[in-house]
């Protein structure tokens, strides 16, 4: 009886798990490969190596570099990754990993999306080229895990991987620009994409080039799969989309080479791991563009001081760093140290009431830019000539004028002795009962 009920309920379990195999099954016959067949991975690296060889022509060009690198691929390790592209789309589980949603920061099915397994291979290659973080040496392995990386960043400039849909229209889009590509009816670009991308969160690194290539693929998913089959349009997406999948290729392969190489492309003095560390811009000596350099705003060189070299603003006060080193003088990582602060504002709601039988009670409020140290005067004006009645840090005050008498008075912020706000003002007398003041703010 009790061998009946283990085969009674081997079988239901048998009957319910059918419909999760087919469904599986299905995702695994309808992205076989993020190009048909593994090969179009292949045609897609070949095509950025030829850009980044005529880039590497001319021994004047800093991609003069690399040259060594770009001849030892094709020649040495094109086999490793082309097969590392076959070996990736080979076990249905890990299919997941190629998929990102840009808007929604998301990948397919739970998985944690495409850039940060890309960000995983991508440094596995650099211990493995390096012999470092306890890797053994060996480049053949490193081109390897960097072949997986490129699979994904190749993967995600298709609209379907860039919007975690492995159905619709997935497949037939893929073989569509695999098919135009080989008879040539896609162009092929000109020149790489060299610049690196930012991330999510404003920085440079692997999941960055991930991320943009999903950014360009992302809005085509919704025209593709509303409009069907239409061959001018397919191919206007496919040319533009397969353009950038080799753009972005060459500037990935270029982004590796330089890192491990630890080059100083943009001639700043700073070396690949240096910018790295600092999330800078490895083609530019300015990253900001905030004509500051680089190396001067991470070393405190000739204008002294080191600010972000990743923002114009390092301080978030309002004032460009440069403006504030060569134009006001002031720091430009601190925030209450700007031109914002130079001289206090007027000080806000100015009231004085009076009791009508002795004394008035003056209040205000302290200034939009007020900074702990300032303090207020209060004074009786008549003509050019000031009295001082209450100097202090407190904003209420308590005066006992000369009775029947019109009086203004002006309350004033300081900095510092010399350096006063605008006034405000109140005018009256014993009889000016209840009488308020808005000042401006």
């Amino acid at each position: 009886m009790f061998k009946k009920r283990i085969l009674q309920c081997f079988i239901i379990i048998s009957l319910l798990s059918v419909p999760l195999f087919l469904k599986s099954n299905k995702i695994s016959y309808s992205y076989p490969s993020a190009y048909p067949s593994g090969g179009f991975h292949d045609i897609l690296i070949w095509e950025a190596l030829n850009l980044l060889g005529s880039d590497s022509t001319n021994d004047t060009h800093p991609f003069y570099l690399l040259r060594s690198e770009i001849v030892a691929l094709p020649t040495d390790y094109r086999d490793v990754l082309n097969r590392a592209q076959e070996d990736y789309d080979s076990v249905l589980f890990v299919k997941r990993e190629h998929y990102w949603n840009p808007e929604s920061l998301t990948g397919l099915y739970g998985n944690i999306g495409a850039p940060y397994h890309a960000q995983e291979y991508f440094e596995m290659a650099v211990n493995c080229y390096l012999g470092i973080n306890g890797y053994h040496l060996n480049k053949t392995r490193a081109y390897y895990y960097l072949g997986y990386a490129i699979h994904l960043l190749q993967d995600v400039t298709v609209p379907h991987h860039a919007s975690n849909d492995p159905f619709g229209y997935h497949i037939d889009y893929e073989s569509f620009c695999n098919i135009q590509f080989v008879y040539g009816n896609i162009p092929k670009p000109q020149n790489g994409t060299y610049s690196p991308p930012m991330d999510w969160e404003g920085n440079i690194n692997t999941k960055a080039w991930i991320h943009q290539a999903a950014l360009l693929a992302h809005p085509y998913h919704s025209i593709i799969e509303s409009t069907g089959y239409d061959y001018l349009l397919w191919l206007d997406i496919a040319s533009y989309l397969v353009g950038q999948a080799i753009k972005l290729t060459a500037g990935f392969l270029f982004y590796f080479w330089q890192y491990v190489q630890n080059l100083d492309f943009d001639n700043d003095t700073l070396d690949a791991v240096t910018e790295q560390q600092y999330n800078c811009d490895y083609t530019s000596n300015d990253t900001d563009n905030d004509f500051i350099t680089d190396q001067e705003e991470i070393h405190p060189g000739t204008d002294g001081w080191m600010t972000n070299p990743t923002r114009e603003d390092t301080d978030s006060d309002g004032y460009l760093d440069y403006d504030e080193i060569h134009v006001f003088f002031t720091d430009p990582t601190d925030k209450f140290d700007s031109p914002y602060y130079f001289q206090p504002l007027m000080c806000r709601r100015f009231r004085g009431l009076s009791d009508g039988l002795r004394k008035i009670t003056f209040s205000w409020s302290q200034p939009k830019n007020y900074l702990p140290g300032w303090y207020y005067k209060l004074f009786i004006v008549n003509g050019s000539s000031e009295t001082v009645i209450y100097s202090g840090i407190s904003r209420t005050f308590t005066y006992i004028p000369i009775p029947d008498v019109f009086i203004t008075y002006q309350i004033f912020c300081y900095k510092t002795f010399d350096n006063r706000g605008i006034y405000a003002q109140w005018s009256g007398g014993i009889f000016s009962v209840h009488v308020d003041v808005e000042n401006p703010e």
